[in-house]
């Protein structure tokens, strides 16, 4: 039997503890830029839109299945099952729908302008919303808001107001966006 050393039960545990220390220290580097997993998928439906109403009521019609064929001499005659009732299925209606396209203020921030416009129903949802002014004094700014005001449009369209997250790295324009798209709504519940 091998005599264990202090080294033969410190070693692997300090190996663990090291390579732990490293995928730790790499999984929590602060964000380099614009959280994009942060915002809703391209294309993602937000429910129901103007005109999604359906109502069924009723009964489905009778269904007629033949009886087993048997090697007797008798003459299979039909089967006729009792109608199953169909339950009333209601979609609600769409609040009314969004026609016209309404732009918000200038918000004026830290690095620059920002102006929203967007349409909204008469209840204050959001159906469509587009940034069309943003800071474009530098490099850096450009380079931001090119990538955060799509976001920050897919995300006003997929929670349909004004209160979603900011994103990170834009947090002065995504506030802008917001109060600009804010002023909107509130013009429009009035």
């Amino acid at each position: 039997m091998k005599k264990e050393t202090f080294s033969r039960r410190v070693f692997p545990a300090l190996t663990l503890v090291g390579a732990s220390g490293i995928l730790l220290a790499a999984l929590d580097r602060p964000s380099t830029g614009i959280d994009l997993g942060a915002a809703p998928p391209i294309g993602t439906s937000t429910g129901a839109t103007a005109g999604d109403t359906t109502t069924i009521v009723g009964t489905t019609p009778p269904v007629t299945t033949p009886a087993p064929v048997t090697t007797s001499p008798v003459t299979p005659t039909p089967v006729t099952a009792t109608p199953a009732p169909v339950l009333a299925t209601t979609v609600p209606p769409a609040p009314a729908a969004c026609s016209s396209t309404i732009v918000g203020p200038v918000i004026n921030m830290r690095f620059g302008p920002v102006q929203v416009q967007a349409s909204v129903d008469g209840t204050g949802l959001v159906c469509a919303s587009q940034g069309i002014q943003w800071p474009t004094a530098d490099r850096r700014s450009v380079s931001i808001n090119n990538q955060a005001i799509p976001l920050l449009d897919q995300w006003a369209v997929h929670t349909g107001n004004a209160k979603f997250n900011s994103i990170s790295g834009a947090t002065y324009t995504s506030k802008a966006y917001k109060q600009s798209l804010q002023a909107i709504i509130d013009g429009v519940k009035g």
